[in-house]
Parts: C-alpha cells; structure tokens; sequence
C-alpha cells in the first residue's frame, strides 16, 4: 500500500508537464504573448551537419544561432540591408560584447 502512496502524486506531475504549454526558448514568455515569425530563416549547412548556423533579419538586424544554442544579435546587419555600424550582442559565457565602430 505504501507503494500506491507516491503513484498518484508521480501520475499528477506527469499531466501537469504534459499539459503544459510553454515549451523551448519561448518557456519563460506567457503564452498571449508569443508570437509566430514564420518569415523565412538562412541555414548554413556545416559539412559534418554540426553545428549549423540559421540567420534570420527583423528589419535591419540580423539575429544569428547555432544548433548549439548560441545566439547573436547584429543591430545594423550588412545582410538585413543595415549599414553595418551597430553592436553585435551575443550569449557566449565569458565572451564580450563587440561594438564595430
């Protein structure tokens, strides 16, 4: 009987994140306020597949990530037609932020 004790609490948990629907890089955002860019991305094929590299542009910056979860932001990307002068922010642990001048 004691074993029955902890199936209904484990068996809760198990629908509770089975309903859930923040998944992925958007789970910290409410769900009201996610929205879908389904404009198209570029994706560079690394020749052993790994890591790949998709850009995509949202007006003139350019948002760069790798399969390996890396991501920078270029604020006047050359190739979302900026002028190239903004800062490129990244997520690398112990990189800096690089400003072009």
């Amino acid at each position: 009987m004691r074993n029955l004790a902890w199936a209904a609490p484990a068996l809760l948990l198990v629908v509770a994140v089975g309903c859930d629907t923040d998944r992925g890089a958007r789970k910290d955002l409410p769900v009201e306020q996610q929205q879908l860019d389904e404009t198209d991305a570029h994706v560079y094929l690394m020749p052993d597949q790994f890591p790949n590299i998709v850009h995509k542009c949202d007006g003139t910056t350019g948002i760069w990530t790798t399969t390996d979860r890396n991501v920078w932001i270029m604020y006047q990307d050359i190739l979302c037609d900026g002028d190239g002068s903004g800062p490129v922010l990244d997520n690398i642990p112990g990189a800096q932020s690089a400003v072009t001048e």
